[in-house]
């Protein structure tokens, strides 16, 4: 009796619902093992704390959109243990703000393919959410994605390079078409063109992946 108590307790129950109130969403903190805070300037999105990142405006403002027009598809009431759908004090934690700083909060449980479906707490709700697939996969999205980086690295001609090695510095220099390898010995030595080139040229073939 005790064992179809406890089963019996659980209940999923469909239910559509709103996951997002509100009208307008200007600020996005993700909280995984570091905080990444992204904020909307007019119509850019921008984290303040690394200006130089460029984001995919596009995909952001999918993002968005996505998360105020989705509805849940389930919920499960009576849960016992919310570990038992991914959602603990480690779990990834997403909350929106809007203009008058009013929020919510997700977190974000397990997303469990095979049935299309993702686990989820929203704001203080005692029952765990469940949402389709659309919506799952865009949640699960981690907020350096939707960083541009192909263009990070820009080196059109390389006229000087420093290196730090332990605790020495040298540089090498560009000088009237030869290259110079200075403070690393009492005088300056010249570098073959050829071991500058390939060098050079390596620096300038780098490709970010993430």
């Amino acid at each position: 009796n005790k064992i179809y108590e406890a089963v019996t307790a659980v209940r999923v129950q469909e239910k559509v619902k709103p996951i997002c109130d509100l009208e307008e969403i200007t600020r996005i903190e993700f909280k995984g093992h570091i905080l990444v805070t992204l904020q909307k300037q007019g119509d850019v999105w921008q984290n303040a704390n690394y200006m130089y990142l460029n984001y995919d405006q596009e995909r952001l403002k999918e993002w968005v959109a996505l998360l105020q027009s989705a509805q849940t598809v389930e919920v499960v009431k009576n849960a016992e243990s919310e570990s038992d759908y991914g959602i603990s004090d480690e779990s990834m934690m997403i909350t929106v703000f809007d203009a008058n700083n009013q929020s919510e909060t997700y977190r974000i449980g397990q997303y469990v393919k095979a049935d299309h479906k993702l686990y989820l707490k929203c704001n203080e709700d005692e029952d765990i959410s469940v949402v389709a697939e659309t919506l799952a996969e865009n949640l699960c999205v981690l907020p350096n994605e939707f960083v541009i980086y192909d263009n990070l690295l820009k080196i059109e001609q390389v006229q000087k390079v420093t290196c730090t090695q332990a605790d020495k510095t040298y540089q090498v220099v560009e000088e009237a078409g030869n290259w110079y390898l200075k403070d690393y010995y009492k005088m300056p030595c010249v570098l073959t063109a050829e071991a500058m080139s390939d060098w050079t040229e390596q620096v300038k073939a780098l490709k970010f992946e993430s």
